[in-house]
């Protein structure tokens, strides 16, 4: 059964090494055959994975992110107050975690 593709990502080979050492969105094949998806880290020389699976492709975390439509949860609710037309940038007010 072949399954349709919505949103492709552009997998990279495992032969290629990603450019920066950062989490990665890969695509792995165990020993057994049956293959999964996982966030591993790339340190810069090797992925950092502990568990026994080969690395079948890669794809920068943001550009699978920008890939998929997930929406948000339509349960958490989100009050930004009243909404001002007015172009006086003194209006916005940053909000830090800095006392």
């Amino acid at each position: 059964m072949k399954q349709e593709i919505i949103n492709k990502v552009e997998w990279q080979s495992p032969e290629k090494n990603p450019p920066y050492e950062s989490q990665f969105f890969v695509a792995v094949k165990y020993p057994n055959g049956l293959g999964t998806y996982d966030l591993l880290p790339w340190d810069g020389e090797k992925w950092v994975i502990n568990y026994t699976a080969e690395i079948v492709g890669w794809v920068a975390l943001q550009d699978f992110m920008n890939s998929i439509k997930a929406g948000w949860p339509e349960w958490d609710t989100c009050d930004l107050g009243e909404s001002s037309d007015s172009d006086d940038p003194d209006e916005f007010v940053e909000v830090t975690g800095d006392d």
